[in-house]
């Protein structure tokens, strides 16, 4: 594991003028912009885990393709406000415009903001563990999740979860049940 850094470190606001986290997981770089920092990097889930359980427990992620990060972050009194952040893999989606998070806040107004997650619930498991036991959900479920929070009225989340039998179904099998000509005579003798 390898940390090239040029800045400050202060408490409570870091001062970079840019970062590389290099590691056999993965790269992430940390660039300076004009309101925050932009992340950019690659990381291997499966690889990370292996490095950080030497020294962690720490669950196992619940995808294995690499994932692609890039978001702008900003550092606002106790925030940490998300924009144009793209989480991607083969596994999950994570895709929000702008997301604030209050991480010492209750629950439900730990955000602001909205954020979009599609895919494969053992993923979904992983990433919502800090915060949420999702042990009801089958891991082998396709999940696409909407969340619009607002830290001070409102806590919307939209949910739809599909077995993985059905989510691997390119079409559907059955088109009708019944035979045309006993549908023709019902729909005959309701006239």
């Amino acid at each position: 594991t390898r940390i090239e850094a040029v800045g400050q470190l202060a408490v409570g606001k870091p001062s970079i003028d840019r970062v590389r986290l290099s590691t056999a997981a993965g790269r992430i770089d940390v660039l300076p912009g004009e309101t925050g920092y932009e992340l950019t990097g690659r990381i291997e889930p499966a690889v990370l885990w292996r490095q950080l359980s030497q020294f962690v427990r720490v669950a196992q992620p619940g995808f294995r393709s690499p994932m692609d990060i890039a978001a702008h972050i900003q550092f606002l009194d106790d925030q940490v406000v998300l924009q144009d952040c793209n989480l991607q893999s083969q596994e999950l989606t994570i895709r929000s415009e702008r997301l604030a998070i209050a991480p010492s806040g209750p629950l439900v107004s730990i955000f602001d903001g909205t954020v979009h997650i599609t895919g494969q619930s053992r993923a979904l498991k992983a990433v919502l563990a800090p915060w949420v036991t999702a042990d009801w959900l089958s891991n082998r479920s396709r999940v696409d999740l909407h969340l619009t929070a607002s830290h001070s009225d409102r806590f919307q989340l939209l949910a739809e979860v599909v077995p993985h039998h059905l989510a691997a179904a390119s079409q559907p099998r059955v088109l009708s049940v019944g035979h045309p000509s006993q549908q023709a005579s019902r729909q005959s003798k309701v006239l």
